[in-house]
């Protein structure tokens, strides 16, 4: 996908959060260290630069939205 981001899933305000391009020289090494860091599962997802100007994240309930949260990254 060229430019990633890889979060541990149950992690929460920004921690261990890596944006991971194609080509960087470090990414074995970034890799290896969530792989081994901890057991939890990783969520890869494309980096989206409009995120930058903030996002909402929907709140659901039994399959239904419950309330919605918007959100400003650090």
């Amino acid at each position: 996908h060229g430019d990633i981001i890889v979060k541990p899933l149950f992690s929460y305000g920004g921690r261990a959060v890596f944006r991971l391009k194609e080509g960087d020289g470090n990414i074995a090494a970034l890799l290896e260290t969530l792989l081994t860091a901890s057991s939890d599962p990783l969520v890869v997802q494309n980096f989206l630069p409009e995120v930058a100007d903030g996002e909402r994240r929907v709140v659901m309930i039994d399959g239904k939205p419950a309330g919605v949260i918007g959100r400003i990254p650090a």
